[in-house]
């Protein structure tokens, strides 16, 4: 009796180790392929792109969070938020830009635009930017870094039931610059 038992567990414990080695071998293989892609988009940017995602993160240390909209080289939109409005959960620095854009452009179409960011831009944001059809997103800080702490769980649940609905999968490219990226 005792032996069908540990054979039964033994071969459970089998098909776990198989099916996590499976998993595991599934994301280091996803891994790799949005390495290379990052790599190549990064090999895409000008000193252009370098130069404003220093604008973006060269400013005032009382911000949280800045970004910048570019269209053919020159500033439309900037959206900055502070410390003191860290708590308002409208004020987002890609909305306040994407606002500024739209109005100084008078259009709801951001066709033609770069969106540089100091962070990366949460679900809302994200949705907000393909809805205004943004050509490209270079962020610098993940979200994990910069988000609080109860909100990081809902945005990675959002950006993965994203990746999974091949209905919604987002077409901007999106590149992230490192510190090292910038020297």
């Amino acid at each position: 009796m005792m032996l069908p038992i540990r054979l039964v567990i033994l071969l459970l414990l089998l098909f776990a180790g198989g099916y996590a080695t499976h998993v595991a071998g599934k994301r280091v293989k996803e891994y790799k392929v949005t390495e290379k892609r990052m790599t190549q988009l990064k090999k895409d940017l000008t000193e252009n792109d370098y130069a404003f995602m220093r604008i973006v993160l060269d400013h005032d240390h009382t911000v949280t969070s800045g970004s910048l909209i570019v269209r053919a080289g020159k500033i439309i939109g900037t959206g900055w938020v502070g410390i003191s409005s860290a708590l308002d959960s409208s004020s987002h620095a890609v909305l306040n830009a994407v606002n500024e854009a739209t109005n100084n452009l008078n259009t709801l179409s951001l066709k033609g635009s770069i969106l540089y960011s100091s962070t990366q831009p949460c679900p809302m944001c994200l949705s907000l930017l393909h809805l205004m059809e943004v050509d490209k997103i270079v962020y610098f800080e993940d979200s994990e870094r910069t988000s609080l702490a109860g909100s990081e769980l809902q945005n990675q649940w959002v950006y993965g039931s994203l990746l999974k609905n091949a209905a919604l999968k987002w077409t901007i490219p999106t590149i992230v610059l490192r510190p090292n990226d910038l020297k």
